[in-house]
């Protein structure tokens, strides 16, 4: 039983009351022998536990030690009180260490978890889901990443956001749930929300579908209730909350949906090169500030620009991994 709490001690796992149990036991131990077995043997079995020079401090003590104790043994009786003072201060000392071990262990470990970070993403041409540790749950979108650090939820939630997502996030009001993305942050407690921002845009939109969100980049605050959405563009700092009538077709990505409310052919190809891993090229000036409104099933690329064709003035031509969209001839 002493053994393995020795082993609990050095591996940082025992409780208060084990402690008190093993201090207790140090200032009892009749018999340094059995006590500098035990912690020999705890200190041989915990090697890829503890720092080698620590390892060796602790040693080196104990020998120092019992060698100053066997000296004074030659002159006074082995249970004289001298001896049992000498013997107490190794124990002491030994303890000390043990403790201190203990600390440093657990700072390494938590400066290790500080620093690890998870990272989930989806490829262009792809979308991924994932619920992270604490049961919240994430969509991506095309072309998209989040990261969230190893010691995730052991005090807040915090997750990196590069592209767009929709997040489910589990309730818990005792642990911050909050995402950050090109300087704007999103805290959330059980809310759904959907963030947008790709690599390249000036422009971030954070859209709540339920709960509660506060919304914060840099001066500027707001709490979104459902229905409503933030957008921030990066170029003017401008910072604008909104009743969002467009809310059901903001997600529809899930669904294998697009809707488009108006946004130019430019805008619409760089969606397209997003959710095909293609390139598009448009070869017409002019072409790049047609408008579409509609809806597109996303199910492939042929059909994607022929549904756009019905009511936009292009046509396509596949030359590699490369489309070309030009002018329709009237």
């Amino acid at each position: 039983m002493r053994i393995e709490l020795l082993h609990r001690l050095i591996a940082g796992s025992t409780t208060e009351e084990e402690n008190r149990q093993l201090m207790e036991w140090f200032r009892q131990c009749a018999s340094r022998e059995e006590f500098f077995k035990l912690f020999e043997r705890a200190w041989k079995d915990s090697s890829d536990e503890m720092p080698r020079d620590v390892q060796e401090r602790m040693y080196r003590r104990l020998n120092r030690g019992l060698d100053e104790e066997k000296k004074q043994a030659k002159v006074i009786p082995l249970r004289s009180r001298f001896s049992w003072k000498i013997w107490q201060r190794v124990a002491v000392a030994c303890i000390i260490i043990v403790l201190s071990l203990v600390n440093y262990n657990m700072y390494q470990k938590q400066k290790q978890l500080s620093t690890q970070n998870f990272m989930v993403s989806a490829e262009k041409g792809q979308r991924a889901f994932v619920t992270l540790p604490d049961s919240t749950k994430v969509w991506l979108n095309s072309d998209t990443k989040i990261s969230y650090p190893a010691d995730y939820g052991m005090k807040e939630r915090n997750v990196a956001l590069v592209g767009e997502a929709y997040f489910e996030v589990a309730k818990n009001p005792a642990k911050r749930f909050v995402v950050e993305i090109k300087g704007m942050q999103v805290e959330a407690l059980g809310t759904a929300f959907n963030i947008n921002s790709y690599k390249n845009d000036n422009k971030i939109i954070a859209s709540l579908f339920d709960g509660s969100v506060r919304v914060s980049y840099e001066d500027h605050v707001a709490i979104l209730k459902p229905h409503e959405s933030v957008k921030v563009d990066l170029l003017t700092h401008d910072f604008l909350q909104y009743e969002d009538n467009n809310m059901k077709n903001i997600a529809l990505w899930r669904e294998n949906e697009i809707t488009f409310d108006g946004e130019s052919l430019e805008e619409i190809a760089g969606i397209i090169n997003r959710l095909y891993n293609t390139t598009i090229y448009i070869e017409d000036e002019s072409l790049k500030k047609e408008c579409y409104i509609g809806t597109v099933r996303n199910n492939s690329l042929e059909n994607f620009i022929d549904i756009i064709n019905l009511t936009t003035p292009v046509v396509y031509e596949n030359k590699g991994d490369t489309v070309f969209l030009k002018r329709r001839d009237p």
